[in-house]
């Protein structure tokens, strides 16, 4: 039975709908993409150069793979859907990208000149102003016999003899400024090819450093570009050239074709104008570092997820960090991203958070650290798969990225190698601790602990209902709250109830790091525990602590405002008394504040109290710095202890 297809009415509205979803530079990964689906050998991205003459940079891509005849280049680019294919499924290449990540900030045109079988011919994709919808700008074109069509594309030259003759004017702009002997020079390959150029919202527009995000014209930095490829590809299929502007201030940019042509260096030097850029796929520089010989992994290797995602991990040297440096062009920080199909995705721009929720919690450990995620494709099972604009991944149903499972299957398999590198980290802040509690402390905050229940494990024994047993792999950084390397004092330390053996009831070791089986269990016999650490370890240094939910600990800030100024507070009160003792007073009073925070929070979370979301919000370095203001309570225990001390220092005086 014959099907009447179904058409669609306007274009323009999809188009932009699309564009604004689009992530900055997407358009650079869709021109690139194209290059390299039209079996490109070499790319090469610049101002297109005869528009600088009148001051206005355009973005120019230029590549050497197949092309397109007139009407193969007036059918597909005229098409929403069509590049030469019909649209593909969800993981594939969908054939409107280009279109729709650059049309929504082009208005004025998006110029695609094909050089195939012989013919070198050109359109000017823009929006009809008047109907406000997108389509091709006519040309009027004289015929051999001198009359007069109109066509969709303009025919730039034709190869005779083995060279090639224009067909129209060689100085003719088809937009203000572009001249055809440019746009022809422009070719790396002399039989095939295709040039895009894009001509912005007005004549005047430069659209070199736009970053398109959004469907908006937008400008990026003068490293944007080179930056975007290499962070957005493993492995560059097909090697690029991107030619560098010398400074974000236009004042220095070039002014002619000429002085970019002769201003181009291969590195930078006192006086380049222009420098010529070879991106790195990212894989290849954290695999193998860059060229230069700096950002060596010390340790690489993949560890497999219950999920069937694979976790690919590298590791610097202690001395070293991925810094955004730019070692091998990659611009790379430490970063958890998302590898598919050869392709990178990153989120977010809180990435220090992302790496304590898969367990990774020291600063010196994280600065030197990167893990790429490739989970399984969506493919009758559950997986991951692009949305309509290439921009982000999706989980099976539509649904966000699983992080919190991937980060909680990462730290139960975390590798020998970055634990290790963890416990140095560790250890090397163990001597910013305060004293253990007093006996009166201890004694407050073991009566606390019991009234706090929540869900915790422990092994399991023969007694144990089998069907409550399920096997655990526990990392063994050390003991947690009975002594060892990390338990501090005051407001850190065993918390009381401690056994001596660690905390079977929360953290179960094993030497060997092998899953062991396990049981739950509804109440624990101590707090979490806190570590007072530099400012640098909790990002920002006004704020008190950061809540470590891998490690069952609170890193507290030596440098936050409100314990210094609780420190030279007491310290004017008590001149007599030495300052540590006082700092450590006020280490363990606010220490106790902050583990009392954390747990109850918990409690009220295991309890069904309150959501995941708000437990989040709640143990924020933000929140947990409010519920330290306010003095009072801490200022009346401060005023017994220091009182206490002051009494015991007299009383030294007088039996001396």
């Amino acid at each position: 039975m014959a099907t009447t297809h179904m058409t669609v009415g306007r274009v323009k509205p999809l188009v932009d709908r699309a564009g604004a979803e689009s992530s900055a530079y997407q358009f650079v990964r869709e021109a690139y993409q194209n290059s390299v689906e039209a079996g490109a050998t070499a790319v090469k991205i610049m101002p297109e150069l005869g528009a600088t003459r009148i001051g206005v940079y355009r973005f120019l891509l230029v590549d050497d793979g197949r092309s397109m005849s007139s009407h193969e280049l007036v059918s597909f680019v005229n098409k929403f859907g069509g590049g030469g294919k019909p649209i593909g499924d969800q993981h594939e290449n969908y054939g409107i990208g280009l279109k729709t990540s650059t049309l929504p900030w082009n208005h004025h045109g998006v110029i695609v000149v094909a050089r195939q079988g012989g013919e070198t011919n050109l359109i000017r994709l823009q929006l009809d102003s008047s109907a406000n919808e997108y389509g091709l700008r006519q040309w009027e074109v004289e015929d051999p016999y001198g009359e007069v069509e109109v066509l969709d594309y303009l025919p730039l030259a034709r190869k005779e003899a083995g060279a090639w003759t224009p067909q129209v004017d060689r100085d003719f702009e088809p937009v203000d400024g572009t001249r055809v002997r440019d746009l022809l020079d422009a070719f790396i390959d002399d039989n095939h090819g295709t040039v895009v150029v894009l001509c912005g919202n007005a004549s005047t527009d430069d659209t070199f450093l736009a970053t398109g995000a959004g469907g908006q014209l937008a400008a990026g930095p003068i490293s944007g570009t080179a930056t975007y490829l290499s962070q957005r590809y493993d492995t560059l299929p097909v090697p690029v050239e991107v030619l560098e502007l010398r400074s974000e201030n236009r004042s220095e940019w070039p002014k002619s074709p000429d002085e970019i042509s002769s201003g181009q260096m291969a590195d930078a030097t006192a006086d380049w104008a222009i420098r010529v850029r070879h991106p790195m796929g990212l894989g290849d520089f954290l695999r193998s570092g860059s060229k230069r010989g700096t950002r060596v992994p010390e340790h690489q290797g993949t560890v497999e997820l219950k999920d069937g995602t694979r976790a690919h991990w590298f590791l610097l040297s202690k001395d070293e960090a991925y810094d955004g440096g730019g070692a091998g062009n990659a611009y790379w920080k430490s970063s958890i991203a998302v590898r598919y199909r050869g392709e990178i995705y990153v989120w977010g721009s809180s990435q220090r958070q992302r790496f304590r929720q898969f367990g990774v919690t020291r600063a010196n450990v994280i600065d030197r650290c990167t893990i790429v995620l490739e989970p399984p494709e969506n493919n009758g099972g559950p997986g991951v798969y692009p949305d309509s604009s290439r921009s982000r991944l999706l989980w099976t149903g539509g649904k966000n990225l699983p992080w919190s499972d991937w980060a909680k299957m990462f730290q139960a398999r975390m590798p020998d190698e970055i634990e290790q590198a963890l416990a140095d980290a560790t250890a090397e802040l163990t001597k910013l601790n305060p004293e253990d509690l007093n006996d009166v402390q201890q004694k407050r905050i073991s009566k606390f602990a019991k009234r706090i229940a929540g869900s915790w494990r422990r092994l399991a024994s023969a007694k144990d209902d089998p069907s409550a047993v399920s096997s655990t792999r526990v990392r063994s950084l050390g003991r947690v709250g009975g002594g060892g390397t990390e338990t501090g004092g005051g407001g850190g330390g065993s918390g009381g109830g401690g056994s001596g053996q660690g905390s079977p009831e929360r953290f179960i070791e094993d030497a060997n790091g092998e899953e062991r089986p396990t049981v739950e269990v509804k109440r624990p016999n101590e707090l979490p525990m806190v570590r007072w650490v530099p400012k640098e370890e909790v990002d920002n240094p006004v704020l008190a602590a950061l809540w470590q939910e891998a490690e069952f600990a609170i890193d507290a800030n030596l440098e936050c405002p409100i314990i210094r100024d609780s420190i030279d507070y007491w310290t004017s009160e008590y001149p007599s008394l030495d300052p540590d003792d006082i700092a450590r007073s006020v280490q363990r009073v606010y220490g106790l504040k902050l583990q009392t925070v954390v747990a109850h929070m918990i409690a009220a979370k295991r309890k069904g109290r309150i959501k995941q979301d708000e437990l989040e919000q709640a143990l924020s370095p933000v929140a947990l710095t409010a519920a330290l203001a306010g003095f009072l309570v801490e200022d009346r225990a401060l005023a017994g202890d220091l009182g206490a001390l002051e009494g015991k220092r007299k009383a030294a005086l007088k039996s001396s």
